[in-house]
């Protein structure tokens, strides 16, 4: 899975993100028109960033350890569970 650091997904955060809590007063302030649309870009792309990361890892099956004609014991699927667990 893409953006995995120690075998857990990672999501990465937007670009400039330290100016968020400063561009929403500003639009609280002033209106829409404040909207730094460099940062909504970059938060809109990471956004959807996350829904792709966040669906290889629910979409995962077990079932990979039966490739090959592989016979895994139960400690296999067992196994796999728990690092899904961690990893979600």
């Amino acid at each position: 899975v893409k953006g995995q650091v120690n075998g857990k997904t990672v999501l990465p955060m937007p670009a400039g993100l330290e100016k968020v809590t400063e561009v929403e007063r500003l639009v609280r302030e002033e209106g829409p028109q404040a909207v730094d649309l460099y940062l909504k870009s970059a938060i809109e792309g990471v956004v959807i960033k996350w829904a792709y990361l966040v669906n290889d890892v629910v979409t995962q099956d077990s079932s990979v350890a039966f490739e090959n004609g592989q016979n895994p014991t139960p400690i296999v699927e067992l196994e796999f569970w728990a690092k899904r667990l961690t990893n979600l």
